[in-house]
């Protein structure tokens, strides 16, 4: 099933096809990108490409494309899309070209028991299909239509984001897990939320990877008519990430702002010419010093077995961090992540010593705040 071609209406590439691309010279990768924008401006079938069925392959969908007199091209053509799978000179492409099929791509359309019944998340059920032996390629062979209406399954072997990976692996300052996302990784991108949504995991899961690849996402889809902030509780990570996301994305790069969270905080306080000192040291002295100034309320803090440390932290990301606007909301929190369970009476004390804090705080002139308090300012409770 090749069908009729025209101009592609879908140019997508596989991650064999970029690890092939990252070993071309400088001079070869710049003809390959030309020849690739050449496919997408005016078709697979431009008469400088010359292409041609791969004789020595029994898929008639596979296809040599020239990129000069030594390197080509080996792609999959079927309908209006373009599946490139590999660039390499004549020799190492008639060998690969002769024996590349879609089996990888038809193993996992097959294990996958939703894309065998015809149903992808999200739609009602039906009832399964019954047959003696239910497998989707019986009849027919899989078509690339069927492998590129399948991104979840197939993401991390192929990319939709072909220009906007080229440069990057050809000067080799794009990795794989930029480009090519886990399926996991990619539900997470693609689905759609009716309001905040929380990606967790341990160091190293990828988190940021979803976070780049969801943030070029909401670029793309506003069409640039709407500026998209990126964020980060730490430092130096809204550099790395602008110089990762402008490798990964170029296309919708003039979309996206990277920021570190407080530094964003306050600049949007002190635009509205409010005054604050964010010193955060000087915060925590202050807390320590309400602490031991009340004896009886710190004896029985203590007590409960609660020291200065625990309790700095219940009030920044508990009190704080949650935004509790008054005494009954603290009480109502589950307090997760906390570990240790917190009474109610032990509770009222943790307030008492958190307003006692912060009053002493927005005594001082200009107003001391912890990082916490940047976020929320002005402070909980209205003051």
């Amino acid at each position: 099933m090749t069908g009729t071609f025209g101009v592609p209406q879908r140019l997508e590439a596989t991650h064999g096809f970029f690890e092939d691309f990252a070993r071309l010279n400088g001079y070869v990768a710049d003809k390959v990108v030309a020849t690739l924008r050449l496919v997408k401006g005016h078709g697979p079938y431009h008469p400088s490409l010359h292409t041609r069925k791969i004789a020595g392959n029994p898929n008639p969908r596979f296809r040599f494309m020239n990129v000069d007199d030594q390197y080509r091209l080996v792609a999959v053509l079927e309908g209006d899309a373009v599946l490139f799978e590999m660039v390499g000179n004549h020799d190492e492409t008639l060998r690969r070209g002769e024996r590349a099929t879609l089996s990888e791509y038809e193993e996992r359309l097959n294990a996958d028991p939703e894309t065998l019944h015809g149903r992808r998340p999200g739609r009602p059920k039906e009832a399964p299909v019954v047959a003696e032996t239910p497998t989707l390629f019986d009849d027919q062979p899989v078509t690339l239509q069927q492998i590129l209406a399948e991104p979840e399954l197939m993401s991390d072997l192929i990319t939709g984001d072909l220009f906007g990976a080229l440069e990057g692996y050809r000067d080799g300052t794009i990795e794989d897990w930029m480009v090519f996302l886990s399926p996991l990784q990619h539900r997470a991108v693609a689905r759609s939320y009716s309001g905040p949504a929380r990606v967790t995991g341990g160091p190293g899961t990828g988190k940021t990877v979803v976070a780049l690849h969801r943030a070029a996402d909401f670029a793309r889809m506003s069409g640039r008519s709407k500026a998209v902030l990126l964020t980060s509780f730490v430092r130096n990570v809204p550099e790395t990430l602008d110089g990762l996301f402008g490798r990964l994305a170029p296309d919708a790069r003039d979309a996206i702002t990277c920021r570190h969270l407080h530094d964003l905080a306050l600049g949007i306080i002190r635009n509205r010419d409010v005054q604050v000192n964010p010193d955060w040291n000087a915060a925590k002295a202050r807390f320590d010093r309400c602490f031991i100034e009340n004896h009886p309320r710190a004896a029985r803090l203590r007590g409960a077995g609660f020291d200065p440390a625990y309790l700095w932290q219940e009030v920044t990301r508990v009190i704080e961090g949650r935004g509790a606007s008054d005494l009954e909301s603290y009480l109502a929190l589950a307090r997760h992540g906390r570990k240790r369970p917190m009474q109610a009476d032990t509770r009222r004390l943790v307030w008492e010593l958190y307003t006692d804090y912060r009053e002493a705080c927005d005594r001082m002139s200009p107003p001391l705040a912890d990082p916490e308090r940047v976020l929320i300012y002005p402070p909980v409770g209205g003051r």
